[in-house]
């Protein structure tokens, strides 16, 4: 292992994207190393491993879109780590992770309107409110809810409320806390708890330790709330039904699949939930117990 290696591994292994002091510390390092020493080189490609690449993945980008979004996101965070004042602010992640998002949603528009960045931003807020929207790529129930979330807007602050709302209402009726529902969408909104086309889930390690919560909790919270293969997941199903999402059958099941150990995933029981129940016979010894 080089010694470039080492310190990456050191640097993934001591700063988290919530970190703040730890971050002015790498900066005050960097600062005496250069942004060519073993620190600086480490910090950036943190950054694109753990911050610029699951916000990709959470956005739907693919291709060649993604290559140029990565680099794109990528670039926009080194110039925010590089302004001299990021280490006076409060939450200096914040800042970071804010200016690589705005640098990604611009590379998403313009992959949706097939047209440069500058033009697709204008684009959006000409078409905003209005029926007519001239995109040529589709935008997934999260993408949109990611855009929500940093236009200040009321309308767009109603769409999170209307989505998020319920689902945090629900899983603190079933024994969540409030707390933890809120840590745990933060970090599905921030793309640091992401769930892959496969159904593979990562981030759900570290950020069980956060809370202080079981694993497999917040593994299956993670399930319930993306989907996998070939469910959609409880985000995009109230984005499309609205609330009546969670009082069916097989949002319930997914639901409390995340509070009940010996339950399987909450994939596995929407599945189960979904197939067609047995009637029992009139008469019959199954029929006596109903």
């Amino acid at each position: 292992m080089t010694e470039l290696e080492d310190d990456a591994r050191d640097v993934r292994t001591r700063i988290t994207l919530r970190d703040h002091d730890q971050l002015r510390r790498t900066l005050a390092r960097i600062d005496e190393q250069g942004w060519d020493g073993p620190t600086g080189r480490s910090l950036l490609e943190f950054i694109r491993q753990d911050m610029i690449r699951p916000m990709i993945v959470a956005m739907g980008l693919r291709g060649t879109a993604a290559c140029e979004a990565e680099a794109t996101g990528w670039a926009a965070a080194w110039e925010a780590l590089c302004n001299p004042r990021l280490v006076e602010a409060e939450m200096p992640w914040s800042l970071v992770h804010a200016a690589a998002r705005h640098a990604l949603l611009g590379e998403l528009l313009a992959a949706r309107y097939a047209s440069g960045v500058h033009r697709a931003w204008r684009i959006r807020d000409a078409v905003r409110g209005s029926e007519f929207d001239p995109r040529v790529m589709p935008v997934d129930d999260l993408t949109e809810l990611l855009e929500a979330r940093e236009d200040p807007a009321d309308g767009a602050r109603g769409l999170l409320d209307a989505v998020l709302g319920p689902i945090r209402e629900r899983l603190v009726q079933l024994g969540w806390s409030a707390a933890s529902v809120g840590v745990v969408v933060d970090a599905v909104l921030d793309a640091r708890l992401t769930v892959g086309p496969d159904g593979a889930c990562a981030g759900w390690r570290p950020l069980a330790a956060e809370l202080g919560v079981a694993p497999w909790r917040v593994r299956r919270l993670a399930v319930a709330l993306l989907g996998g293969p070939q469910w959609p997941g409880m985000i995009a199903r109230v984005v499309r039904e609205g609330a009546t999402a969670l009082d069916t059958r097989t949002g319930r099941a997914a639901l409390e699949a995340t509070i009940h150990r010996g339950w399987r995933s909450p994939l596995l029981q929407a599945q189960r939930a979904a197939e067609p129940q047995p009637v029992s016979r009139p008469g019959s010894k199954a029929g006596a117990r109903l």
